[in-house]
């Protein structure tokens, strides 16, 4: 066996036996190895190399595995790569290298990494001391000539490797922390730094880089006099907000002086030192201006803890400051009620009336936190103990959301003495024509109404409360105009003037009761005499049958003429409409001689039937039933008042009218219109109506008769019925717009009708894209397909209307699923970001 002893030594078993037997060593080798050595359990320790036809020693492969990573792999080797190069299995090498080495040379790392086969870690590549030397300080040059972050999957998958090495997948991108670890000490050698982006992945840099990088930041903020955003920071300047908040956080020492002075607050926002100096003051003033802070608003608008806040504000107000509303608010109630005193007493001497915010949290200051107990709380503080009706007092109201208002008595007294009994007047007027108009059968009767019986038994003799805010708006506009900002949106929430309304006027006031229970019993014997001697109050006006978007009744709303809902509404809805005639005209839409026509024969005669009706209500003298109106398209269509609340939602222009008149009652034969208005009534009135009624009635279709029209409106509006035309400048047309929009989408979730829920789909799509009203015979046709070429629609968008519309055009019944696609498209915020699911 001295054959076998000297193969366990040696590196290269074939070279041991040719020692021995110099002719035919392979096949002498073979033959030791199938009989002998395969009985021995030192066996192991051989290997069978494919590429040389020899075998030897995993001591030995071991051995020239590191001479060559050493000299030709420099450094760096995969298993892979040293079993192709030796004819061996990546299992000859691994356990190889597992053996100890027989000469004392630096370590050899191994990287692993998973195999997906058998979800174990197996060694994949062999990296020497030598090559990660050498890796860390290419690296370092590397970052030194890019001057810049470069990731960390980037820069390892960027080691260099040497030419044997270059064909072969590096297993950097698996082994990131491995590679971290061999290369820690020596990074921090070569002053690499790791830092964590916002994504989550890592980058290297160098200290140098990064000192630069922080001077750069410093120097972008230092300017800054308000507080900067990090996330618009970072985007303006295409900055990582990980590496700005660190280097905010904890800035180099070596430019640490070039930071500016200031704080980071919560990640967000860098807030300046100078910034911070004003918002303590900004802090300090409000408290001694007002007396108090709400703590939340005032912490959204400083980006303050509620904690610096009331630590602030004790320091400078000591015993004197409040904490209330458990920590809602900070008050000084002796500076609160000296601000709120010097306003009523201002408002006294003024004879005027001032509003006030009164946050529901600080009343726990005063220990009182219901409605009720709030307003007694504000009578007693502002009022004494005094009635809030007597003398020389005026009224202070308080709303739920934490409004006051306070009116001095001098208001209080014009308003009841002087405006009070006009406006019960009127409203008792209109309310006794509709209840003598709404019971014909009883006319004639030896007594049609038992008044005194009626008058137990109903309580409608009282005007609603809103009309007793725009009776008090229309008379003090500012103070109408300060309440209708504190509304909400969706003008439903009463505002502070309601709560003074109502405790002026309707709240347990016994004599505005009975001035309103005298003024209707008046005026119903008035028109009962009036309607039994064959005269009416309201010539040519009828009550017409309304009908909701769901095809039910709906109620007339009457409201006086003047009201922003009459009058205003129709000089607003008048000059939308006209305004998107021009804007068609511009954009070439199809068809817009029909739709100039539609306007004009419905939309400006209704506006002038409206003047002309008003105008022969004011004279009571005028024969009644001379002038008739009449839907062309439906005889038994019943108008509405001309005192009615226009309709701003509506899908169509109105209805087609004709004007007529009642024959001459001497001879019985037919009068001409225009004649009759230039006789009954005063002459620049008739002349005005007889001008604006020829110019919507003539059947030439062309701009220059619409914008006549228009005109003649503007200027003899005042001549006809005493009201100067309403202008739709751009603030009144924002608040009749959001009316528009609120009413539409109110229709436009109840419609039933998949007709309705396209056209109102359409109008309110062309509001909100371009601020136009639309409406009409159109809406599907031409409007739609100018709709469907703004840039907002997009294509999801226009696919679903088209599809709608094709239905309905050719009397398919469209799918419940596409009916409310495209409601939802009329009721979506934005339409240019809707997904149409």
């Amino acid at each position: 066996m001295t054959v076998k002893t000297e193969i366990d030594t040696s590196h290269d078993a074939v070279e041991t036996v040719k020692l021995f037997y110099e002719d035919d060593a392979e096949a002498l080798m073979e033959l030791i190895v199938d009989r002998l050595l395969l009985q021995s359990p030192d066996t192991t320790s051989l290997i069978a190399s494919s590429k040389k036809k020899t075998f030897m020693t995993l001591a030995g492969l071991r051995d020239q595995i590191e001479q060559r990573l050493v000299n030709e792999f420099e450094g760096r080797c995969h298993v892979e790569q040293a079993a192709t190069y030796f004819g061996v299995t990546d299992d000859n090498v691994r356990q190889s290298m597992a053996t100890e080495s027989s000469h004392h040379r630096r370590p050899i790392h191994a990287l692993s990494a998973t195999n997906f086969s058998t979800q174990e870690e197996v060694v994949v590549e062999y990296v020497t001391d030598d090559y990660l030397d050498r890796a860390a300080a290419w690296m370092h040059e590397e970052l030194r000539v890019r001057k810049s972050c470069v990731l960390l999957s980037e820069m390892l998958s960027a080691l260099p490797l040497s030419d044997c090495n270059s064909t072969l997948a590096s297993s950097t991108a698996d082994n990131q922390e491995l590679w971290l670890k061999l290369l820690e000490d020596r990074l921090i050698d070569n002053e690499i730094e790791i830092r964590l982006l916002e994504s989550g992945s890592r980058v290297f840099n160098s200290a140098a880089f990064w000192a630069s990088f922080c001077t750069e930041i410093y120097n972008t903020l230092t300017p800054a006099s308000q507080e900067v955003s990090i996330s618009d920071f970072c985007q303006e300047h295409d900055w990582d907000p990980k590496l700005v908040i660190e280097a905010l956080f904890n800035p180099p020492d070596t430019v640490r002086h070039l930071r500016p002075a200031g704080e980071l607050q919560g990640g967000k926002l860098f807030v300046p030192e100078a910034y911070l100096q004003k918002q303590q003051q900004l802090v300090t003033e409000s408290f001694q201006f007002h007396g108090y802070i709400l703590v939340r608003e005032l912490c959204a608008k400083t980006g303050w803890s509620s904690t610096q806040l009331i630590r602030h504000l004790v320091e400078i107000g000591g015993d004197d400051v409040v904490v209330a509303g458990s920590k809602g608010a900070l008050l000084s109630r002796k500076r609160l009620l000296d601000n709120w005193m010097a306003l009523v007493q201002e408002a006294n001497e003024a004879e005027s009336w001032c509003e006030f915010p009164v946050p529901v949290p600080l009343f726990d200051g005063f220990g009182g936190t219901a409605i009720g107990t709030r307003q007694e709380l504000l009578d007693d503080c502002l009022l004494g103990q005094s009635p809030l009706n007597s003398k020389g007092l005026g009224i202070i109201s308080l709303t739920k959301d934490g409004n006051a208002l306070y009116v001095s008595a001098s208001v209080v007294d014009n308003l009841t003495k002087v405006h009070l009994a006009p406006f019960v007047t009127a409203a008792a007027t209109e309310r006794a024509t509709v209840l003598v108009e709404s019971k014909p059968g009883r006319v004639g009767t030896t007594d049609p109404f038992n008044i005194a019986e009626w008058m137990e038994n109903d309580s409608s003799y009282m005007p609603s409360l809103q009309s007793f805010v725009e009776m008090v708006s229309r008379h003090y506009p500012d103070l109408g105009e300060e309440s209708s900002q504190a509304r909400s949106a969706d003008g439903n929430e009463e505002g502070v003037i309601h709560e003074f309304c109502r405790r002026a006027f309707t709240e347990d006031n016994q004599h505005v009761e009975k001035l309103c229970q005298c003024a209707l019993a008046e005026q119903l014997q008035r028109c009962l005499r009036q309607k039994q001697s064959g005269e009416v109050v309201l010539i040519g006006a009828d009550v017409s049958e309304a009908f909701d978007e769901t095809g039910e009744h709906r109620d007339e709303i009457l409201v006086p003429f003047d009201d922003s809902d009459c009058f205003v509404a129709a000089c607003f809805q008048l000059q939308s409409y006209i305004k998107f005639y021009h804007y068609a005209v511009k954009h070439d839409m199809e068809s817009v001689d029909l739709l100039e026509c539609e306007i004009r024969s419905r939309t400006c005669v209704d506006f002038t039937r409206r003047l002309h009706q008003y105008c022969m209500s004011l004279h009571e003298d005028l024969p009644p039933f001379v002038f008739s109106f009449r839907d062309k398209d439906d005889s038994t269509h019943r108008l509405p008042l001309y005192c009615s609340k226009i309709d701003i939602a509506s899908r169509d222009y109105g209805p087609r009218l004709i004007l007529s008149c009642s024959p001459d009652p001497d001879s019985g034969k037919q009068r001409d219109p225009e004649t009759v208005l230039l006789e009954l009534l005063p002459r620049n009135a008739g002349q005005a109506l007889r001008e604006m009624y020829n110019l919507c009635l003539d059947g030439l279709d062309n701009d220059s008769q619409m914008k006549a029209f228009l005109e003649q409106a503007e200027e003899h509006t005042i001549t006809i019925c005493g009201l100067p035309f309403k202008k739709l400048d751009k603030r009144n047309e924002k608040s009749f717009l959001a009316s528009r929009k609120h009413e539409l989408k109110s229709r436009l979730e109840k419609s039933k009708s998949p007709t309705h829920v396209l056209e109102l789909t359409i109008m309110l799509l062309y509001q909100s894209i371009k601020s136009q009203c639309v409406a009409g015979s159109l809406l599907t046709g031409p409007v739609l397909s100018l709709l469907l070429k703004e840039r907002k629609i997009t294509e999801p968008v226009g696919e679903v209307l088209q599809q709608l519309a094709s239905k309905l055009e050719e009397n398919e019944p469209p799918g419940a699923l596409l009916v409310e696609s495209v409601r939802r498209c009329g009721l979506c915020k934005d339409i240019a970001k809707h997904a149409v699911s």
